[in-house]
C-alpha cells in the first residue's frame, strides 16, 4: 500500500511542475444484478472482510454488494459487537444513509491505508506503540521524519512516520508537517501532505485550507491543494478547493485545485458546481483550464456514476459553442453521461470536420450502447 497511497499522478490531464499525489478512483462499472438480488453483511465482519466485499463490488459492478457494506458500517457504529477489536473512534468512518459515494470511496481507501499501516513493523511503528506521552511520541517519530534517508527502509521508515505524527493530532506534530510543505526536499514535502491530507484532522484541513490561500509559493500552494483532495469530500476541504480553483492567481494552482473538485461530493455542494459552471461558461478562461474542468467532471462521473443536470446541461451548450480539443472532449464525456441522443446527434449534422463527425460517431454509439434495453 505503500507505493499506492504515496503515488504521485496528475488527475488535470495538463502539465504541472509538480507531479502529486492522488487518490486513485475506483471505477465502478453499470449495476448488473437484477434489482431483486440483495446481499447482506453481517456487521461483526472485521473490517478486512468488509474491505474485501468492497473490493469484490468493485470489479462485479454490484451496487447491493456495496450498500450492504455501508448498512454493516452504520449499524456496527451503532451496535459494537462485544469484544471486537475496532479502529479508534477518531479513525472510523461515520456512515448515514445519506453516505455519498465519494466519501465511501475515500473511507474505503483509508481504512486499507490503516490496515497496511498497522501491519508494518518498522521503526516508526514502534516508536508510535512505545509507552510515553504524546509529547514523547511526537519527539522520537520528528526525529525519524526528519532524519536524511540513506537505503529505501528509511524511506519508508519516514514515510509511515510522517503519518503517525499526523494521527497524533497535536498542534505540535501538525506544525512539523506543515512546516515540511515547504521543505527543499521534495520527497518529505510529499510524505507530508499525504500525511496530513488521510489524517481526518480538521484542524489539519484548516491548515492545509490557508496555505493554499495565504501562502506565497506557488510550490507549496500545489501542495497544500493535494493533501486537501486527499480529505475531500470533507466540506473545508472542498470549500478552499473551489476557492484556489476559482481565483488563485497562478493557473497551476487552479488547475490542481480543480482537479480535487471531482472527489468533491458535486450533488450535495452548489459552490463546487457553480465554479466548474464559471468555468465550462466563459470563453476567456484558457483552454487548459476549461479542459481541466471536462476532467474533472470525468473524474467525478467515473466515480459516482452521476453527473448534476446542470452541469449535463452547460456541456449540451458546450457542444455548440466550443472547438477543437475542447470540443472532443466535451463530446467524449456526453457519450458517457448523455442518456438522449438528440443533442449529439444534431451536432453530427451540423459538422463537416472529420476529426469531429469521427467523436460524435463514437460517443453516440457509447451513449446507445449503455441505454439500450438490456
Amino acid at each position: 500500500m505503500v507505493g499506492g497511497f504515496f503515488s504521485f499522478t496528475a488527475l488535470d490531464g495538463g502539465s504541472a511542475t509538480l507531479e502529486q499525489p492522488v487518490k486513485t478512483p475506483i471505477k465502478r462499472p453499470s449495476p448488473r444484478k437484477a434489482p431483486s438480488e440483495f446481499v447482506e453483511l453481517d456487521p461483526s465482519l472485521s473490517d478486512e472482510e468488509l474491505a474485501n466485499n468492497l473490493d469484490t463490488a468493485r470489479f462485479d459492478g454490484d451496487w447491493s454488494r456495496v450498500t450492504a457494506v455501508a448498512l454493516a458500517l452504520k449499524a456496527r457504529a451503532q451496535t459494537p459487537t462485544a469484544g471486537q477489536t475496532t479502529a479508534p473512534v477518531r479513525d472510523r468512518p461515520v456512515v448515514t444513509s445519506r453516505t455519498s459515494l465519494v466519501s465511501l470511496d475515500r473511507e474505503h481507501q483509508r481504512e486499507v491505508l490503516l490496515r497496511d499501516l498497522a501491519a508494518r513493523d518498522n521503526r516508526a511503528r514502534r516508536e508510535a506503540e512505545a509507552e510515553g506521552t504524546d509529547a514523547e511520541r511526537e519527539q522520537r517519530l520528528t526525529q525519524l521524519f526528519l532524519l536524511p534517508p540513506t537505503q529505501s527502509e528509511d524511506r519508508a521508515v519516514r514515510r509511515d512516520a510522517a503519518f503517525y505524527l499526523a494521527r497524533l493530532r497535536t498542534a505540535g506534530a501538525r506544525e512539523v508537517l506543515i512546516r515540511a510543505l515547504s521543505d527543499p526536499d521534495a520527497e518529505r514535502a510529499e510524505v507530508a501532505t499525504s500525511a496530513l491530507g488521510w489524517s481526518d484532522d480538521p484542524a489539519a484541513v484548516a491548515a492545509l485550507a490557508e496555505r493554499l490561500s495565504e501562502d506565497g509559493d506557488p510550490k507549496v500552494r500545489i501542495l497544500a491543494a493535494q493533501g486537501l483532495i486527499l480529505a475531500a469530500p470533507d466540506p473545508a476541504a472542498a470549500a478552499a478547493l473551489t476557492k484556489g480553483a476559482a481565483r488563485d492567481q497562478d493557473e497551476d494552482v487552479r488547475r490542481r485545485a480543480l482537479a480535487g473538485l471531482a472527489h468533491c461530493d458535486l450533488a450535495a455542494d452548489p459552490q463546487a458546481r457553480r465554479a466548474l459552471l464559471d468555468l465550462l461558461e466563459t470563453d476567456t478562461e484558457s483552454l487548459e483550464l476549461r479542459r481541466g474542468a471536462i476532467a474533472a467532471l470525468k473524474a467525478h462521473y467515473v466515480l459516482t456514476r452521476r453527473l448534476p443536470v446542470e452541469l449535463q446541461d452547460a456541456l449540451k451548450v458546450l457542444l455548440n459553442a466550443a472547438q477543437g480539443d475542447l470540443l472532443l472532449d466535451t463530446i467524449g464525456l456526453l457519450g458517457e453521461v448523455a442518456t438522449d441522443p438528440a443533442p449529439l446527434e444534431d451536432a453530427q449534422l451540423k459538422t463537416s470536420d472529420p476529426a469531429v463527425r469521427a467523436a460524435l460517431e463514437a460517443a453516440l454509439a457509447d451513449l446507445r450502447n449503455r441505454v439500450a434495453p438490456r
